[in-house]
C-alpha cells in the first residue's frame, strides 16, 4: 500500500509530460508544403489559315467566248465549239462542259451554252429557256414544280430556273453579256457544287 501513492504520482507525471511532448512531436512531423509556382502566361495562339474552297482550283479560260471559270479537283473540262458536229451551225450552240470524274459523284455535269441574243431581250430568252426546261423534265418531274425568277449574276440582271420547294437549288441560270447569252445548266448533284463553280466564273473582256 505504501507504493500506491508513488505509482499514482508516476502516472500523473507521465500524463502531464505527454501533454506537452505530443504537440511538439506533431509540429515536427507536420509535412512541409511547397507552394506551386505562379502559372506562366499562356502561349500565343497559333494563327489559323482559312483556305477558300476554290482557292487551289485550276482555271479554264476561253478567249473566244471571253470567260474564265474554275475547275474543281477531280473534274474535267471540255469545249464543243460546233466545229466538229453534224448539227447545222445555225442550230448548234457552243457548249462548255464540266464533268466530275471522282468515284463519289461520277457523272455530275455542269454546262454553259452560249450564243447570239439575236436582238432578243433577256426576258424573252429566259422565257424560251424556261419553257424548254419544262418540256425537258416533263417525262419524270412535274414541270409546274419549277419557276423562273429574276436575280443578279456578276452585277448583271439574270434569271434562274429553280424548284418551288427548294428555291436555293438552282437548275439553270441565264444572263446576257455584250450581245451573247450565257446559259448555265446543272444536273445530278448538290447545289453547293453548282454555287461554288458559279462563284469562280468571270467575264474576261
Amino acid at each position: 500500500m505504501a507504493l500506491l501513492p508513488v505509482i499514482v504520482i508516476a502516472i500523473l507525471l507521465i500524463a502531464v509530460g505527454g501533454y506537452f511532448v505530443y504537440p511538439s512531436f506533431m509540429v515536427q512531423k507536420k509535412p512541409s508544403v511547397t507552394p506551386s509556382p505562379y502559372p506562366s502566361s499562356p502561349a500565343e495562339p497559333t494563327p489559323i489559315t482559312i483556305t477558300e474552297p476554290t482557292e487551289n482550283w485550276e482555271s479554264y479560260s476561253n478567249p473566244i467566248y471571253n470567260f474564265a471559270i474554275g475547275i474543281p479537283p477531280g473534274w474535267e473540262a471540255a469545249m464543243n465549239d460546233c466545229s466538229d458536229t453534224e448539227t447545222p451551225p445555225s442550230n448548234c450552240y457552243p457548249t462548255f462542259e464540266l464533268v466530275d470524274k471522282s468515284p463519289i459523284d461520277y457523272g455530275l455535269l455542269i454546262t454553259l451554252r452560249m450564243g447570239s441574243d439575236k436582238g432578243k431581250s433577256l426576258e424573252e430568252i429566259a422565257d424560251e429557256m424556261y419553257r424548254g426546261y419544262q418540256m425537258g423534265v416533263s417525262q419524270w418531274e412535274n414541270p409546274d414544280d419549277f419557276v423562273l425568277k429574276q436575280t443578279t449574276f456578276k452585277n448583271k440582271k439574270a434569271y434562274i430556273i429553280t424548284r418551288i420547294d427548294t428555291p436555293s437549288a438552282i437548275r439553270e441560270l441565264i444572263t446576257l453579256h455584250k450581245g451573247r447569252f450565257y446559259d448555265f445548266g446543272w444536273a445530278m448533284g448538290n447545289a453547293e457544287n453548282f454555287d461554288q463553280i458559279l462563284s469562280t466564273f468571270k467575264f474576261t473582256d
